[in-house]
């Protein structure tokens, strides 16, 4: 029961990011240049890896 709702969460996630990556990107390209679309890119990437590193500990959450 449990594996399908984080499917389900997971899955919907994915989506969401290629659909909004996907309207960004041309919005961006619109006003600016690839190297916008990168520089957002990098940032995004930066912004998970702070994020990934204050909040992510050793311990086991499901079980």
């Amino acid at each position: 029961k449990l594996q399908g709702v984080l499917l389900g969460l997971s899955n919907t996630a994915g989506v969401l990011a290629g659909v909004f990556g996907t309207a960004a990107t041309g919005y961006i390209l619109q006003k600016g240049s690839w190297d916008s679309v990168f520089q957002v890119a990098v940032l995004l990437y930066i912004v998970g890896t702070v994020v990934w590193n204050v909040f992510s500990t050793g311990e086991r959450i499901l079980e």
